[in-house]
């Protein structure tokens, strides 16, 4: 987020009504989105209802003014479309902001009415903007082959419309998708594509977003130094761009890879100083992230109770600004810590609400998360027929889920469960399903070890391999351009080797007239083999050769395409093609200048080429 950009808009807020109102409203809406939710929601509300108004207005004049039924008339009008458009942009957020409170239903269903709208209209650019926010709302409750077949989509539409930024934001999520998925070949693929088309849009702010996220597959993939040399380099840029929503977030990934390295203290330090700078910038949501980061660490450090306050201060925050992939998240850190303490009683009833809420979004990772948990709470507080039945149900929930060894411990509960309420058949039955699945995990988990070792190698093989194309690219590039001269040096060359000769020529026609008559014979003879030399076939047998290593294929193109120019007039078009004046040109091919522009317009015709187009743009351009 671009605070100045922000603060420039809130200005031109004040100041402005009609259409450009609902325009700055929608461009808050967009910018703020992603960090301030609440805000973003509330802009596009209200851009939303100014648009509704406007359009209604609009169509009330325009039956005013005519007796007909005038529905095309309205659709067509340019006031109703762009009442409509901003509508319909404005419709994309609100279902975005929706999606991310878990307001799934309500989330899709003004996503597909935005959808709709943009198909209408046949604005593209509108319609790709609506796919990657389905995407993006997708991601967040765990539906990843949608989101990919949303974000994909868009991504396409995106490099049609020329949105590199877009486009770039489309792959980026992609990548985020792959690595839920533990696809890190895909994700790293995708992230270093959108990391490549920021660079060539010279956007700062999206590399830093980038490298961040780069980081985080890094620290998946338990490359821990190269993660922390992406995350420093995204801090140093941030720093750079005054960019803190951007620092926080990075400061954030820099706690999560210390806990992960067990280094609490430096973990929760770095969670601290993502709260702070959250605080400042008064965003609810992010300070409850950062809250849920300092009270794992302090969980970790057995510090139950100052976890608690903070996991229920991150709560509180989350009222205010609803994130419902964080909120469950730090429901479940919650219970987790009543169960260590056996508050089974407050426990469950946070697994529930956690429960239902996972259930409202449909995210069966943490459906299936909470009902073990419950179950676990109920085996502990011997009512083993509950237990098994959520038990069973966790089982059927997670089969499918990404969740490693979750399918353990809900077998090892069954069996448990059974084996307590007496029924040892069912209870061996489910020991020996868990030992199936604990050979198979501990088989998973090594084949794991290596083929995140083996990815590093082929990521860090395949940088080198590109490092190495880059380089010779370079040289090729070094070398074409050296050709380039060779060949403007040789054109020359030709030039001046024909103005010499014109000059002997000359000279030797004064001496003819000079009354040694003894000579005649013989100076004729020198002056009929100079003549001849001067734009000979050699010449210019060397310097097409040399003309077509730099520019291949083009006179190739040119014979195939108009057969009906001569050899003559495709030299011409060459020596146009190296943007050489008519007059060099005509030195060249031992002509008067006249007689090139005779040349240039009967190629003009042969090329068909309108009045107002040059040849020589026309002969660049060509391939």
């Amino acid at each position: 987020m671009d605070e100045t950009h922000i603060r420039e808009l809130e200005a031109k807020l004040a100041d402005t009504r009609g259409l450009e109102r609902i325009e700055i409203l929608n461009a808050l809406a967009g910018s703020l989105r992603h960090d301030d939710l609440t805000r973003a929601h509330a802009f596009a509300n209200e851009a939303f209802q100014l648009a509704q108004t406007g359009a209604t207005r609009r169509m009330r004049e325009l039956r005013a003014l005519t007796t007909e039924s005038g529905n095309q008339e309205e659709r067509d009008d340019p006031a109703v479309r762009l009442y409509h458009k901003c509508r319909a942009f404005s419709l994309g957020h609100i279902g975005y902001c929706l999606g991310q409170q878990g307001k799934v239903k309500e989330s899709n269903e003004a996503l597909q009415q935005a959808l709709k709208d943009f198909q209408m209209l046949g604005i593209k650019e509108g319609k790709a903007l609506i796919l990657y926010l389905q995407g993006c709302s997708d991601e967040t409750r765990g539906a990843y082959e949608s989101a990919l077949a949303n974000l994909s989509a868009a991504r396409d539409l995106f490099r049609k419309t020329g949105g590199r930024a877009e486009e770039a934001d489309a792959l980026l999520m992609m990548g985020a998708v792959y690595l839920h998925q533990n696809h890190y070949h895909a994700a790293l693929e995708a992230m270093n594509q959108s990391l490549e088309l920021s660079r060539q849009g010279e956007d700062p702010n999206r590399q830093a977003h980038i490298l961040t996220s780069l980081g985080v597959v890094y620290m998946d993939l338990n490359d821990y130094e190269k993660a922390l040399e992406f995350f420093l380099q995204c801090q140093a840029m941030s720093a750079r761009i005054h960019d803190k929503n951007l620092e926080a977030t990075n400061l954030n990934n820099l706690g999560s890879l210390h806990y992960d390295l067990h280094d609490f203290g430096k973990a929760q330090a770095y969670y601290e100083q993502s709260y702070a700078l959250r605080l400042s910038l008064h965003d609810i949501r992010g300070q409850a992230i950062s809250l849920n980061g300092i009270g794992i660490c302090l969980s970790r450090s057995q510090k139950y109770q100052e976890a608690l306050d903070k996991f229920t201060d991150s709560l509180a925050l989350l009222e205010q600004a609803p994130a419902i992939a964080v909120q469950t998240i730090v429901l479940n850190n919650i219970g987790d810590i009543h169960s260590r303490r056996q508050h089974y009683k407050e426990a469950r009833t946070i697994f529930k609400l956690s429960l239902e809420i996972s259930r409202q979004v449909g995210d069966r990772q943490q459906i299936a998360q909470s009902l073990y948990r419950i179950g676990k709470i109920c085996l502990d507080q011997q009512a083993e027929a509950e237990a098994r039945l959520h038990f069973q149900e966790a089982l059927v929930v997670s089969e499918g889920v990404n969740i490693r060894g979750l399918a353990l411990d809900i077998r090892m509960g069954l069996a448990r469960a059974c084996q307590n309420s007496g029924d040892m058949a069912e209870a061996g039955h489910h020991y020996e399903a868990a030992l199936v699945l604990k050979d198979k995990l501990a088989g998973t988990e090594a084949d794991d070890r290596l083929n995140k070792l083996r990815i590093l190698h082929e990521v860090a093989q395949t940088q080198q391999e590109r490092e190495i194309l880059r380089l010779r690219n370079k040289q090729l590039e070094q070398d074409m351009e050296l050709q380039r001269r060779d060949l403007t040096a040789n054109a020359l060359h030709i030039s001046q080797k024909n103005d010499l000769l014109r000059r002997i020529s000359r000279d030797l026609s004064k001496v003819l007239r000079a009354p040694a008559i003894e000579f005649e014979s013989r100076i004729r003879d020198m002056q009929r083999e100079i003549n001849s030399s001067i734009g000979s076939e050699d010449a210019w047998t060397s310097f097409e050769e040399q003309f077509k290593n730099v520019h291949l294929d083009f006179l190739e193109t040119l014979t195939s395409r108009y057969p009906k120019l001569t050899a003559t007039e495709r030299r011409v078009c060459a020596l146009v093609k190296l943007n050489l004046s008519n007059k060099e040109i005509s030195r060249m091919m031992n002509v008067a200048p006249r007689s090139i522009e005779v040349y240039r317009n009967r190629i003009r015709k042969k090329l068909a080429l309108p009045p107002e187009s040059k040849l020589s743009a026309f002969l660049l351009s060509l391939r």
